[in-house]
Parts: C-alpha cells; sequence; structure tokens
C-alpha cells in the first residue's frame, strides 16, 4: 500500500497510545490541554459513527466527534410524515446476504420493512400521454437488462476497458441489437418507442450510478462494484440505524460535538493535529479520521489541510466524480393512479437532449414518478446531474407546479390537491455537494481510485490523518455500506496501530 511520510520542521516521532485502563500517553507540545483527544472524527454520518463505535468497542475512550450540521446522519435523512417515517437522504440497504450492513442489521435486529422496493416501476408513457405497448417494453427491457449484468465482466480485464464508459457499452451494444434485429424487421413505430425506452434506461441508470452521463461513467469500476442484490428498507426508516449506532455509542466515552464546522487541519504539528472550528473552538488530536463528503473535499481541501494533501490524494479528489441526485415528494390528498400498478415512468421526446437546460426545461429530464411506501398518497420524482442542480435552486412550490404540469400531461387527468412538497437539496447542502462517488475512464487511465482517497497521511511513521466515506471504499462505494464498511476500516487500522506500539 503507497503510504505518503511528511518530513515536517521540528516534528518528532512519538510512540505509545492512550487506551482504556492503560498508563501510556502521547506526549505533546501543542496547547489548550483541555480540548486534547486522542481521536477525532470528522463527520457523524455513518462512517463517522462506525468508526467511532470500533474504535470504542476495542476499548479507547478519548475520542470526540466533530459534525458541521445540526443533527447526526450525513446523507441520512430521515423525517415523520404523516405518522410514518419518509426517507429524504439514502433509502434502501442495497442487497442482503455478505452485505457488512446487513448482517449488522440483522445482529442488532433492526425491523425490516415487509414491501419491497418498486422503483422504476409502473406504467411507461410517453409525455404525449401515449402508453408503450407490453410485448416491445417487455423485450426491450429484457434485453438492456441483459446488456446491464453483463456489463459486470470489464472489470476482469481493466487494462481493454479503462478507454470505455458505461455509456459507449450500452449505447453500442444497444445500436446493435436494433439494427441486426429490429430495424427492417419491425415498423418504424415500433422501433422509436425502443429509442425513447432506451433514452429513459440510460437516464435511469445515471440516477442509479450518480453521474451526470453514463458517458463519465467508468466500465472498470461498474465491473468492480461489489452487488449483493435483494435490496430492503428499514421498517422504521434509516433513523432507526442511527438510533442503535448511537444508542450504543451513548454506553461509551465517546463525546459528539454538533455545529462544529472544521475549517483548517494543521497536522504537521509535534505529536499531533491542530483543528479550527468556523466558530473559532481549537481541537487537537494525535489522530485524525476525516470522512468529509468528496464533494466537500473537492471545493475546500486546499484550506482544509495545512500543509497541502499530498499530490496523489489531490489528483484523486479531483478525477473522481462526485453526482448530483434528488428527489421530490408529492402528497396527494387522494391517489389518481392504480394501486397495482404505481408510479408512471416517464418516455421523453428523444430531441429534448438538444434544449438548452434551465429553470423551464429542467423538469423534463425527471425520470419519473415512483410510489413511495408506506405513503399511498405519494408519488416521488427522480432527477439528476445538472438538471437536479437548476432544480435545487427554484422555490418548492414552483418544483411541485411543474411537476404537476408534467403528470397532467401524461395521465391526461386533472389531479387531487397537493397538500405537501419534500425537496431534497443535497448539491447545495454546503457540507454535501453532492449524493456520491463515482469514477470515470479518466480517472482509471491515471490509475486512481478510491484506495487513493482512502490513504492516510503518515507522519514519522504514524498514520496522523485517515480518510474513511464512501467514495474511499473500491467495493461498495456510492452506498450506505460503503460508508460502513470504510468507517470500520478506518477504525481497524488505528487499532493495529496502537497494538504494534
Amino acid at each position: 500500500m503507497h503510504r505518503v511520510s511528511l518530513e515536517a520542521s521540528g516534528s518528532v516521532l512519538v510512540s505509545g497510545f492512550k487506551k482504556l485502563g492503560s498508563s501510556n500517553f502521547y506526549q505533546h507540545r501543542i496547547s489548550a490541554p483541555g480540548n486534547m483527544h486522542q481521536i477525532i472524527i470528522i463527520g457523524a454520518g455513518t462512517s463517522g459513527l462506525m468508526s467511532a463505535l470500533r474504535l470504542a468497542e476495542a476499548g479507547y475512550d478519548d475520542i470526540l466527534i466533530l459534525e458541521a450540521e445540526m443533527r447526526i446522519g450525513g446523507r441520512i435523512l430521515t423525517i415523520p410524515k404523516n405518522g410514518k417515517w419518509l426517507e429524504l437522504g439514502a433509502q434502501w440497504i442495497h442487497g442482503k446476504g455478505k452485505n457488512p450492513l446487513w448482517r449488522f442489521v440483522q445482529e442488532h435486529k433492526i425491523p425490516i420493512h415487509a414491501e419491497v422496493n418498486r422503483d422504476g416501476e409502473g406504467r411507461f408513457v410517453r409525455n404525449d400521454g401515449r402508453e408503450m405497448p407490453s410485448s416491445i417494453l417487455e423485450e426491450t427491457m429484457v434485453k438492456l437488462d441483459f446488456i446491464h449484468d453483463d456489463c459486470n465482466k470489464f472489470a476482469k480485464d481493466p487494462k481493454k476497458f479503462a478507454q470505455l464508459s458505461i455509456g459507449e457499452v450500452f449505447k453500442k451494444e444497444f445500436d446493435t441489437w436494433l439494427h441486426e434485429e429490429k430495424i427492417g424487421h419491425e415498423p418504424h413505430e415500433h422501433t422509436e418507442w425502443r429509442r425513447q425506452f432506451f433514452q429513459w434506461y440510460i437516464k435511469w441508470e445515471e440516477c442509479d450510478a450518480g453521474c451526470d452521463s453514463l458517458d463519465e461513467q467508468s466500465a472498470v469500476s461498474w465491473g468492480q462494484y461489489v452487488d449483493y442484490d435483494d435490496d430492503t428498507s428499514f421498517a422504521e426508516g434509516y433513523v432507526s440505524l442511527l438510533n442503535k449506532i448511537k444508542e450504543l455509542l451513548d454506553k461509551t466515552n465517546v463525546e459528539i460535538k454538533l455545529d462544529h464546522a472544521v475549517t483548517s487541519i494543521q497536522y504537521d504539528l509535534e505529536g499531533g493535529a491542530q483543528l479550527t472550528c468556523e466558530n473559532g473552538e481549537i481541537f487537537q488530536a494525535s489522530h485524525v479520521i476525516s470522512t468529509a463528503s468528496l464533494g466537500y473535499l473537492k471545493q475546500h481541501h486546499n484550506e482544509l489541510f495545512q500543509p497541502p494533501l499530498p499530490s496523489r490524494m489531490v489528483n484523486a479528489i479531483e478525477s473522481i466524480g462526485f453526482g448530483t441526485i434528488d428527489r421530490i415528494k408529492l402528497d396527494f390528498v387522494a391517489p389518481f393512479w392504480d394501486a397495482s400498478n404505481p408510479g408512471y415512468m416517464i418516455l421523453w421526446d428523444r430531441n429534448i437532449n438538444d434544449e438548452p437546460l434551465n429553470r423551464s426545461t429542467w423538469v423534463q429530464h425527471v425520470v419519473g414518478f415512483d410510489a413511495v411506501i408506506d405513503h399511498p398518497n405519494m408519488l416521488m420524482a427522480w432527477v439528476s446531474g445538472e438538471a437536479a442542480r437548476i432544480m435545487e435552486s427554484l422555490p418548492d412550490q414552483t418544483i411541485a407546479t411543474q411537476l404537476c404540469d408534467v403528470l397532467r400531461l401524461v395521465t391526461k387527468k386533472s389531479l387531487p390537491d397537493l397538500k405537501s412538497v419534500d425537496v431534497t437539496r443535497w448539491y447545495t447542502n454546503p457540507f454535501q455537494l453532492g449524493v456520491y462517488s463515482y469514477r470515470s475512464p479518466k480517472t482509471d487511465q491515471k490509475g486512481l481510485g478510491p484506495k487513493d482517497l482512502g490513504e492516510p497521511i503518515i507522519v514519522l511513521g504514524q498514520p496522523r490523518i485517515l480518510f474513511a466515506g464512501e467514495a474511499t471504499d473500491p467495493d461498495h462505494y456510492g452506498t450506505v455500506h460503503g460508508a460502513f464498511t470504510a468507517g470500520e476500516r478506518e477504525a481497524k487500522r488505528l487499532i493495529d496501530f496502537f497494538k504494534a506500539q
């Protein structure tokens, strides 16, 4: 594993660690001993919380978490709605089986929902209200799902496929199928239905992958992602996971300070690092675990770290993508859709990609409207990329009006009154600046990836600054269980270091 050694002027090698019941302590030469801690974790999302929990379980008791927002959870955000829970952040557990998050859920008996997810289902309708014939829909979806599954082989030969994006692969395979089996063998209208469905499918995959375009999504990383299948969700919202972790942390000496945004990390001091917060408070630590989002690092790494981060990590931060996905949840006084087949997937005219994106046209990039578990009067719209970033700048009422106009267009119905609208704005959240990471072909060509984001900064043989978060996990990037695993990984790295002293 590549490590970086920083030879800072005046630095000294310090040894030992503070463990519960131990008489060994770090010796420091930095000020404000009242704010001195063995380990400081930046961020109280899943990664930060799990780092703290695993360290505390191993017996290390001098741990402080500094969280910028007024709540824990990071990109998990569950709110009460209509007597139930509503997810405005992470929604699903992506797979069971060997998924480390799923094992934690089972171990602690966190309730799971009996219903399965139904995203991307419902009626497939053109924006003129015409519904796609079921036989054409089924055959085309089967073909595209086959291409999707076949893409997993690309990780087997990264040299061959490092130049390719998933978008290129999908387009090549789909066009080949159309020209060899469909064009000239069926009515032109059927082929047009397939092309419109292909455009929808690509936008749906872009929402799933977190990228602005599948042309920016690495084919190699697509195949390297570990898929556990069988998605599920929490019966009492993702907040039930946070509550369980917090319940376990409350039995330890871990301290969490909310509303403490870290603005500076000076990590070449003798014996430790000094962290300055936006509110003026200063803390010192022997070791720091940063779980800041990749979006935040992209915008702030230059002023956040003193001295600057190693060049390879900077290249990884700047090269690896961090996408925007938003969901808008429309709560009506009554449903107007078929409860047995809820949802509307929109097959937009194929020329919409040629129109400039603005405050009026963003809505033409909405993938569709899904049913929402536990909320029978609610539909959820998905939008990603630049369209989502434009949407976030609009008032809630404008967004709701534009989406209802689309629903009237495709259903040819008068809609019941709208009770409320809940809009996510992850790109404009100053501490997230997006949702999750993805790799591009250019990233692969540079030989960069999540491992480079997860490399600790070693100062005189010690892991001074460690990095966690979903973007640092090579196998599970873009997921809560990726953040979960990365947090455990960095806790283990420190525990192993301490044991070796």
